[in-house]
Order: C-alpha cells, then structure tokens, then sequence
C-alpha cells in the first residue's frame, strides 16, 4: 500500500503449497485494482475453531487444500472489515467413507427425497430429511457413541427405482455405499437394531402413503414407499462453505475498518466475502454470486477509473 491506496501485492511465484521453502518473492503493481477472490478459509482448522468452536475438529472439508484464508488475513491486516467470519456452513451430505467432496453429495440427492435415514444408535429416525443444511447437519452430529465418537447415522432408498443411475453406480464402486438385498442384511451389515429398524421403515411407508410426517413434518411429495434391495451409505456432515468474510458495497468495494468507507483500488467477490449470505447459504447460490459480482466489479472499477 501507498498510504490508504492499494498499489499491488506481493505473492510467491511457483509457490507448491504446503512447502513453504518453494517459490520467490514477486511483486505486481495493479495499474487499476486488486480484486481479492480467493475463496474461503474452512481447510484452516485453526482459524475456523476460533471463529466457531462448535465445529468438531475431526470434520472433513469438501474444499481444496489450500482453502486456508491467506488472503483474507492479510487484507485484513491492511485495514479491511471482516464480516460474519463465525458463520461456517456444514454440508449434510458428506460420507465418512470418502475424503473432500466426494460421490455423497449427488448420491443423497436422492436420499433426502425419496429414502430415509436412521441413527445405527437405536434405527430410528432423528431428522426431517428435507430440511436445510445448518438443520440437517446439526441433527446427524447428536449421532455419538458414549466417547464422543461419531454413530455415523445411515441412509437409504430403492436400488430399483435408480439400477442404471451414474450416481449410484461410482458410489457403489468407490465403496462409499453398497447394496443390501434385505433388511435384516442392512441392520447386520451397520449394526443397527433389527426390531426398530423395520417399525421406522413400516412408519416411512405410512407417512408416504398419508403424504405426512407426524414426526418430523417432513415433505412428502417426493417421498417413495420403500422395497429391498436398498442402496445404503453412511453420512456425516462436512465443512462446505465460508459465509462470513471481507465487508464490501454493492460495488464490491472493500470496506476499511477505520472510516468504514470504501478503500482506494481494492475489491472482494464470492466466497472471500461475507454479508452475502447470512447464517446458512442456500445451495447453489455461490456460482451466481460469483458470476453476478465478477460482472459488477469490472463496472465498479471502471467506473472508479473515471471517477
């Protein structure tokens, strides 16, 4: 910085995360601005337990290693506002059977409308399947053995209904869920209470015929009457998605805590920034903010320019 103007950064060319001995000092000046999209910060285990304690350090993370919030520290440092930085999201679909983002999240597309899932603890159901995220993932961690371990909970629905279906075909070959051919094969295979599990399986088939959950006031209109054989995986939650963030306008201008005005030749987008999203990101909405502020930042700048 050249005062409270950002002139350009200082990076590490052919830098090989995470060797920290690679790369060399290399200094770029932006002629007209620093765009800050760098993504999230949730594979910084460190940083993320600072913010949100809650989250149990043994989750895994469906983003890329170097999701470590670098960038976002250091322009913090410089004088930008953080936003929202406790507000991390979950994703409910994660499988303990498979590392990063894995085959789970298609996979339970189909579970979560169709099938049903059940504690192994005692073969019931703990959730409306239905519901969001936050919601969803907060239920399937009460899922624990008396240590504190996880009981990873199961979920299931109809192999017939999907044979042929690529998301059921890379997930049963990858091993991150199998195909049981009765019910009493699904309790023995993840030791699940035989008695209970049927009476949840026969009270999901009556709440699909009535087209409603007393229990859990699930929706039902996508919900099927359930058959062996089933398609079974294990879920639980992984950390997804960074809602919280740098403070930027509705031009993506960085915000200086300061003045908590707009700071000279330095922008945000996505997931760098908070604000945007509240408490729980809806699914799919981070591609269009991406896309939405990528236009709007090249608006923003030239208009500046100009200025």
């Amino acid at each position: 910085m050249d005062g409270d103007k950002v002139i350009g950064l200082q990076v590490r060319k052919n830098f090989r995360y995470p060797d920290m001995k690679t790369g060399s000092t290399v200094f770029i000046k932006a002629n007209k601005a620093v765009v800050i999209a760098s993504g999230g910060f949730a594979r910084n285990m460190k940083l993320r337990a600072m913010f949100d304690p809650s989250l149990d350090p043994t989750l895994d993370c469906t983003n890329a290693l170097g999701a470590t919030g670098e960038v976002t520290m250091t322009a913090m440092s410089h004088g930008v506002l953080p936003m929202h930085m406790n507000m991390i999201q979950t994703g409910h679909w994660g499988s303990p059977d498979e590392g990063g983002f894995g085959w789970s999240n298609a996979l339970l597309s189909i579970t979560w409308h169709e099938g049903m899932s059940v504690s192994v603890l005692n073969g019931k159901r703990y959730m409306d399947e239905r519901a969001d995220r936050k919601t969803c993932s907060e239920a399937i961690m009460k899922n624990r053995y008396e240590d504190g371990s996880p009981a990873y909970p199961i979920a299931f629905f109809n192999y017939n209904d999907h044979p042929n279906d690529d998301r059921v075909t890379r997930a049963v070959r990858d091993e991150m869920a199998w195909k049981v051919d009765s019910i009493e094969e699904l309790a023995a295979k993840f030791n699940v209470p035989l008695a209970a599990l049927k009476q949840s399986i026969a009270e999901h088939n009556q709440h699909v015929k009535d087209r409603k959950d007393p229990l859990f006031n699930r929706k039902m209109d996508t919900a099927r009457e359930l058959k062996t054989p089933f398609i079974v995986s294990r879920v639980w939650p992984k950390v997804h998605y960074c809602m919280g963030g740098l403070k930027t306008d509705l031009g993506a201008r960085a915000i200086a805590s300061k003045n908590l005005a707009p700071m000279k030749n330095l922008y945000a987008i996505g997931e760098a920034t908070g604000g945007i999203h509240g408490e729980t990101r809806l699914s799919s909405t981070s591609c269009l903010e991406c896309l939405v502020m990528g236009i709007v930042v090249s608006e923003t700048i030239k208009a500046d320019a100009q200025g």
